[in-house]
Formats: C-alpha cells, structure tokens, sequence
C-alpha cells in the first residue's frame, strides 16, 4: 500500500490520485521523472500497467492539450 492512499480519508483518495498523476506526467515531460517512478496504486487506479499505455494516454492528454491552445 502506497502513503497516496495510506495517508489520506477515502472521501478525497481520487482527487489525491489525479493530482499526483498530473503532476509526475508533468515532471515526466519536464525529465525530473520516467514513468518508473509512478506509484503502483496510481497506476492500478487508471489501469495504466504497461510503459507502452502510459505514453500513449501521456500523448493523448499532451495532443487534447495542444488542441486546446489553437
């Protein structure tokens, strides 16, 4: 059990997930992080086991984001 979902009420464990999965694929477009470094419960929540998933909805969340700038 990671400290995201130890350390936190049940109420707010989704808005804890988010934010820290927003902010690692931050930190990963940036080069602080590799997807290595993302908690397994995170990973298990938004059913991203594979490398090859997490690029693909890391493109996916960047492509939407692009969009959104035109």
């Amino acid at each position: 059990m990671s400290s995201l979902t130890f350390d936190h009420p049940k109420a707010i464990q989704g808005y804890v997930f988010i934010v820290y999965f927003a902010n690692i694929m931050c930190g990963i477009e940036d080069k602080k992080y590799f997807y290595d470094f993302i908690e397994d419960d995170v990973l298990a929540r938004f059913n991203l086991q594979s490398l090859t998933r997490c690029e693909k909805i890391h493109e996916e969340i960047k492509q939407s984001y692009n969009e959104l700038q035109e």
